[in-house]
């Protein structure tokens, strides 16, 4: 279990690196490898095989393109750009999952030195805390596309052959990126200390949905998100320098939001309006 680090010599927050793994070995009273990168890799590996060889899915597999023409039926318009296939996985990296127990429990932590709401990020529930240890992207056509299929996929996880906890996330943030995010929560197994034994443990897939020309803008503006949220500085600065990279690939992800949103709105007026409700 974890321990209440020494007040006073925790009173000024670590840095993200080498002062806040010293940290940790200092607040986790349990075995110090399971604060190592080769334990997290190791438990992440078996998530990924569980969630890739689960029933649930297999399912969303062999779904794709029933959903596919159902959602072209009703809207004269394609779902996917080719064949529907499911995507690849990826695995986060241990750096920026790191990253993102700092930011829990350091950077962002209103309690600081007290454990952040909900307590400290460690060993023990960390992984069951993340809901995006392992990642997935499906890449549609329009904005209303994206919708069907994240609610499709909630479906299909809530359905009761699987019974999984699943929720829609809808994503939208000041650096310009727009999407949906279902989070299918997965149990795995995964081999104790010492290798006695196996033990349970549970962590979020994240399945994200976005539209072709939001993916194109997610990878310009991506370098600046992340660095952006490891930042201590006041936030919002790059919105002001007109001349930046960051300012450029920002307000063009709002702009192509709102365009994306013209283009269907126009697509669906024009179907309306043609005398066999097709384009």
């Amino acid at each position: 279990m974890p321990s209440r680090p020494d007040p006073e010599r925790s009173a000024a927050k670590p840095a993200f690196g080498q002062d806040y793994l010293d940290w940790l070995d200092t607040s986790w009273e349990g075995d110090t490898r399971e604060l190592r990168e080769g334990r997290f890799l190791h438990q992440q590996a078996d998530l990924r095989q569980a969630f890739e060889a689960s029933a649930y899915w297999r399912e969303v597999g062999s779904r794709l393109a029933p959903w596919a023409r159902r959602f072209e039926e009703r809207t004269d318009a394609q779902l996917f750009q080719g064949q529907p296939s499911l995507p690849s996985l990826h695995s986060k990296p241990w750096s920026s999952f790191l990253s993102r127990t700092w930011r829990e429990n350091v950077n962002n932590n209103r309690n600081w030195p007290d454990p952040p709401a909900g307590g400290w990020w460690l060993p023990d529930n960390w992984l069951e805390r993340a809901w995006d240890v392992i990642r997935t992207r499906f890449v549609v056509r329009y904005l209303d596309a994206r919708q069907a299929l994240a609610e499709d996929l909630v479906k299909c996880a809530q359905d009761k052959r699987f019974r999984l906890e699943a929720e829609l996330e809808e994503r939208a943030t000041e650096s310009g990126y727009y999407a949906l995010h279902v989070r299918i929560q997965q149990s795995f197994s995964t081999p104790a200390l010492y290798y006695e034994g196996m033990v349970g443990r549970r962590s979020g897939i994240e399945i994200q949905v976005t539209t072709e020309l939001a993916e194109v803008i997610s990878h310009l503006t991506h370098a600046h998100y992340e660095a952006r949220r490891e930042s201590t500085e006041r936030r919002g600065s790059g919105q002001w320098n007109y001349y930046s990279d960051e300012f450029t690939s920002t307000f063009l992800g709002h702009e192509l939001f709102a365009l994306e949103g013209r283009v269907m709105a126009l697509r669906q007026s024009m179907r309306e309006g043609s005398p066999d409700g097709r384009r």
